[in-house]
């Protein structure tokens, strides 16, 4: 549940609460749910005030005593459907004006923005496609994707997607042990570099990913950067070795 919160973007101390009132029965009076949320009962409140704001939780009275109870959230469906709508709608446009032949600049901070990042990769990218990836990472990666990994996995196996890829020798092992090699094409340079960024190159974007602190994916949209990165790719492949 957590998780599915976090992803509606509700704030720590809101998440605290709601899960409370759901293990409550989903009808609870203040009291109570400060107990067990274990929060200052201003906190809870003003948590509570955001969740009613939200559509989230409603106040009743019962016996002339308030209590707070969680609301069916099938409007969020209507809600997120109607932006989703106009998101295409937006990247339409935007796509048909004269300047869009240039690149677009997109950064994602911390282990949510690196997940909101593939998550784009995966909507948006088309079944049997195939990409470059110059320097993977190993466990770095499988920790930065959480629980969005498992998910990459699978979308990429039904897709049948394709991932060449030239990565550090010294990685190889690490790199195998937790990722599918099935959609995988992989080959190794003897080179003595740690994990520190790896370059993903798709038919329309770059993703520069940096591991060192903070997290971040530069995502650049640019169909000449593509094909620069994608000649460099091409000659470490040929150096690269199974």
């Amino acid at each position: 549940m957590e998780s599915t919160l976090k992803n509606l973007g509700l704030t720590p101390n809101e998440t605290i609460v709601y899960k409370a009132l759901a293990k409550l029965g989903g009808s609870s009076s203040a009291g109570d749910i400060i107990k067990l949320a274990d929060l200052h009962r201003n906190i809870v409140y003003d948590a509570l005030a955001h969740l009613e704001n939200q559509n989230l939780v409603q106040e009743v009275e019962k016996n002339k005593k308030k209590f707070f109870t969680l609301k069916n959230p099938d409007h969020l469906v209507t809600k997120f459907e109607r932006q989703i709508k106009s998101a295409n709608d937006l990247a339409k446009m935007v796509s048909g004006l004269s300047n869009a032949g240039g690149h677009e600049v997109t950064i994602y901070e911390g282990t949510r923005g690196w997940q909101e990042a593939w998550q784009e990769v995966m909507r948006t990218t088309k079944p049997k496609s195939s990409f470059r990836t110059i320097g993977m990472a190993g466990d770095p990666w499988v920790k930065l994707m959480g629980e969005t990994f498992v998910e990459y996995e699978q979308w990429a196996l039904k897709n049948k997607i394709t991932d060449r890829i030239v990565s550090q020798k010294h990685l190889k092992a690490e790199i195998e042990a937790h990722q599918n090699v099935t959609f995988r094409d992989i080959r190794y340079i003897d080179i003595d570099l740690a994990a520190h960024m790896s370059i993903e190159v798709f038919d329309d974007r770059v993703l520069f990913e940096i591991y060192d602190e903070p997290q971040t994916i530069i995502e650049v949209r640019s169909k000449a950067m593509v094909a620069s990165l994608a000649a460099y790719f091409e000659m470490m492949w040929v150096m690269g070795k199974k």
